[in-house]
Formats: structure tokens, sequence, C-alpha cells
């Protein structure tokens, strides 16, 4: 922390504990607030909000679903990409990425890809960018 009065940092600690004791602690010892692994997006945001003042302005989607478009390719993710998955498999890698079991996720995608491909392609991109969260959240939305 600078201790200049002007300039105050906010400190957000960020942990995999998910212990109530941790929390205690780590406020006590300065930080401003807590954040618990694996966390959304919002919840950073949220967190900006609160601490910072910030507003944000968010704009309303004029279609049905979400379409994830993913850098360097032309593949976009729809709910068409999962049509005949199978949920077991889909539910596997949701998990698997929550948790980032790294090896998991990349069977569980190697099997995608034996029906799915362009999916796959994707997934794996993602995963190779550890982006674990985004993967789940993205079967969660699509398969809920």
């Amino acid at each position: 922390r600078h201790d200049d009065e002007k300039i105050r940092t906010i400190i957000i600690a960020q942990t995999a504990s998910s212990f109530e004791r941790e929390r205690e602690i780590v406020i006590e010892s300065g930080c401003d607030d807590f954040l618990r692994k694996p966390y959304k997006e919002l919840e950073i945001f949220e967190l900006m909000q609160k601490h910072l003042g910030i507003c944000f302005i968010y704009e309303d989607m004029e279609t049905e679903y979400t379409v994830y478009p993913v850098k360097g390719r032309k593949n976009e993710i729809t709910q068409e990409s999962f049509s005949g998955l199978s949920e077991k498999v889909l539910k596997q890698l949701k998990t698997a990425a929550t948790v980032a079991i790294m090896e998991e996720v990349k069977e569980l995608i190697e099997t995608i890809r034996l029906t799915h491909p362009k999916l796959a392609n994707c997934f794996t991109e993602m995963a190779n960018d550890f982006e674990y969260g985004k993967i789940a959240q993205i079967i969660e939305e699509y398969t809920d």
C-alpha cells in the first residue's frame, strides 16, 4: 500500500481457499476485499464497481444467443455447434474446465473432435490460452 493520502491503492486478494477464516485473515492483513477461485468475469467488474465507483453500461443483445468469436479462427460457437453432442461428455468437460484439470480437458476435447471438429478446434484454442473458465461458461450457457 502507498500511504499518501491522495493515492490509495485498492488491494483485492485472490485465492483458491474456500474457508471463511481465510477471508478474515486477508481482510485483517489490510486487503480491501477477497475473491475466490474459480471466479467469473462479472465478479471482477462488481468488485471494481464497489471499490472504485466505476459504473458499467451494458449493451442489450438483440440476438437470442451469444456468439463467441474465437480469435485467430473464423469458427464461431452457436447453439447449433452443440447439436447431437453427448451431454455426459459436455458435463465432464465443464467440470474438468471449472477446476482446470488440463489433461482431462484435452482428452475430452479430442473425444468431441470425433463428431464436432469445429467445436473441438475452438475449445482447443481456448485451452491452449488457458481459458478454461470460458470453456465452462460457454458449455453452461448452451446446455442449461
